[in-house]
Order: structure tokens, then sequence, then C-alpha cells
């Protein structure tokens, strides 16, 4: 990563670089950065359960003696294949911790693979009125085990979702000063289980989602953010008939990263899923912690 001289940061060219960069640090770490070529990482990711949400939106704490611990660790790569456009792909190897009822297991493997792409139409910071406007898409292949084919008592060996998803969004990026703020929406669709078996008419609805960032871009490049992001998805089906009330969640977080050098760079943050009533529905909520380190090439 190239450090950015403070005195220079308000000038139009360095004001791209940064924005960037700072972007790419901080709020999407897998993004190459304006002046990289390709990337890989490893992310390590950790997981609290703390309670759940009902299908009428109310929270209840992780009742006496239930344990549930989440990790995974994901290798990523990014290359890019045009001046505005990259594809990302994600592989993550998951583990899971859960007691329940008297019993206590640890399961996990290959959880299901992510790839992506991305187009900048306008980069953060190229002009003065206009944002950075980004449209991207993704699939997730269902290459781990979904729930349904787990064999362990707790199913801690469930580590996939069972279903090909598709996900597309359009994020707006723009650096005001040393200000980031980034907004970004998602929907995405759930096909039909592909496993065989009494779950494979169900399918779950579609999803949309709402990411805000808000960050502080210091002269190095680095940043810092607050981020706060809501998803709601709709009920789904089983035979064709509505099922379930949905699920729905508010995550907010502390995201930050710097470079290290000119090719190696790390990121990080906390998450949490706020508890209380009507800040969720239907799924459990958890507080986390994120580490991904990146070496780069130009």
């Amino acid at each position: 990563m190239v450090a950015t001289v403070a005195a220079l940061c308000l000038a139009p060219a360095p004001a791209r670089a940064q924005a960037c960069c700072a972007g790419a640090n901080a709020i999407a770490p897998g993004r190459l950065a304006l002046h990289e070529d390709a990337l890989v990482g490893l992310q390590i990711r950790g997981a609290y359960v703390i309670g759940s949400f009902d299908g009428q939106s109310r929270f209840h704490p992780s009742p006496a003696g239930a344990v549930e611990v989440d990790l995974e660790e994901a290798l990523l790569g990014s290359l890019r294949v045009a001046e505005r456009a990259q594809l990302t792909a994600l592989v993550p190897v998951a583990q899971t911790f859960r007691r329940a009822g008297g019993l206590a297991e640890v399961g996990g493997g290959l959880g299901d693979v992510q790839i992506g792409a991305r187009y900048d139409f306008v980069l953060a910071g190229e002009s003065l009125r206009i944002p950075g406007i980004a449209l991207l898409a993704a699939v997730t292949v269902p290459t781990g085990i979904p729930p349904e084919q787990a064999r362990k008592p707790l199913a801690t060996d469930a580590t996939g979702l069972g279903f090909v998803r598709l996900a597309g969004a359009l994020a707006l990026e723009q650096q005001f000063g040393r200000v980031l703020v980034n907004v970004t929406g998602t929907v995405a669709w759930a096909s039909p289980r592909v496993w065989p078996g009494p779950a494979s008419d169900a399918q779950d609805g579609v999803s949309l989602a709402a990411f805000a960032a808000l960050g502080w871009v210091f002269p190095n490049s680095g940043a810092l953010a607050i981020t706060g992001a809501y998803s709601d998805e709709l009920p789904g089906s089983v035979a064709g008939a509505r099922s379930g009330d949905g699920r729905a969640a508010l995550r907010l977080g502390l995201a930050g990263g710097s470079p290290v050098s000119d090719h190696w760079r790390l990121s990080g943050g906390a998450f949490v899923d706020a508890p209380g009533r009507w800040l969720g529905r239907g799924q459990p909520a958890q507080a986390g912690l994120t580490l991904l380190v990146i070496r780069s090439w130009s």
C-alpha cells in the first residue's frame, strides 16, 4: 500500500488512491486497491452465540449450560481481470463447539465456497460530485454439509446451507477529506434444497440487506470504521406453501485495516448482533472477532 502525504490528502489524484485503499483496508478487505493486480489472504473468524430471536422478534439469551462457539478459517483470492473489474473466491473451513442438554460436541469441515465479481463504474474519489459506484455479484456453492444432512447429535458437523445462493449488490462509496462513507444494498435468492430427502422441496425466501459504514482514513491509507448491517429474509416455502416467519438481524461492528508494507496488510474487527425486541427474527445472535492477513501483487 502506498502511503499518502497528509498535506496532499485533499488533492484529486491522491484522494482517489487513498479512498480506494482505505475502502479495501477496512470496509471490503478482499477488494483490490487501484495499484493491485492480485491478492491472497487468510481470514480467521470466531463467534459466540449470545442468544436467539424467535419468530415474533423477541430476543432470548442463551439458557444456562448452553454454549456454542463457531470458528472459521477461509482462504480467499482476488484477481483483476480488467481495469475496473475483479473476481474473488473464498474457500472456508468451519468448526463448531456446541453444548446443550448435557451433551458436548465438536465438529466441522469444508464450508460453502463463494465466488464473486465486482465492477467499478466510478471509483471513490474520482469525482467530487458523484460517489464511487460499483456493481457486485456472488454465488455461494453448497460444498458444505447442510443441517439436515448432519450425522452428529448436536449437528456440529453441519457446515453449509444446502442450496445455491445468488446475490447482487450496488455499492456507493465516497471520501470527504478524512471521512469515508459506504452504503451498499444487496438482494439474494436461494435455490430449492439440492440435497435429497424430506427437505428437498424446501426453499428459503428472498433476502434483502442494507450495509452502511462511516470511517476515518489515516495518512498511511489505513482506516477505522463503524459499521451497521440489517438483513431481512422473507418467509420460505415447503412444497409451494409458506413456511416460517423468515429471518432478520441487525449487526453492528467496528472494522479497521492498515498496510504493513507495500505488499502486506492486516484487517480485522469486532461485531455483535444487536439483542433486543424487534432487532432480529428467527435466528441465533452472535458476537465475534475477525482477522485477515493479505499478500498482494501489483
